[in-house]
């Protein structure tokens, strides 16, 4: 089960304050489909960053299993992307003089 409390993320952007995530609640049941859907800069890539955890939340709670990722460290966090999540990126980010096999080495 996915369990996300008072989520918050923020960060200066230009000298401003951005809140992409600001106080987000919800759950997300083993075996449930859900989706995340809204506009452009509602918050949904930083959403997914947060739950993937590839960036971490200015306050609150991410519970997978009753574990909260949030507040992993870095080995933990690595064992939990290599274990239990798996992204497919908008973007591959490949590095054009490579081949393939050395892109994913």
């Amino acid at each position: 089960m996915l369990v996300v409390e008072n989520l918050c993320k923020k960060f200066t952007q230009g000298g401003h304050t951005v809140r992409a995530i600001n106080h987000l609640n919800f759950e997300v049941d083993d075996g449930e489909f859900v989706s995340i859907i809204g506009k452009s800069g509602a918050g949904k890539s930083t959403l997914l960053s947060l739950l993937g955890a590839l960036d971490s939340p200015t306050k609150g709670a991410i519970k997978i299993n009753d574990v909260d990722i949030a507040k992993l460290h870095d080995h933990a966090l690595i064992d939990y992307r290599n274990r239990a999540i798996g992204f497919v990126f908008q973007n591959y980010n490949l590095i054009p003089n490579l081949t393939a096999l050395e892109n994913v080495m």
